[in-house]
């Protein structure tokens, strides 16, 4: 499974159902 994560306007990590940055966002592998 893999989990999405990007960082929210107040630069906190998010989930992808947080929603994604305008930034940038990050795939993680959940096996890592």
């Amino acid at each position: 499974m893999l989990y999405a994560y990007g960082a929210n306007d107040n630069g906190q990590l998010g989930n992808g159902n947080s929603g994604y940055s305008k930034h940038t966002s990050v795939v993680v592998n959940a096996n890592m």
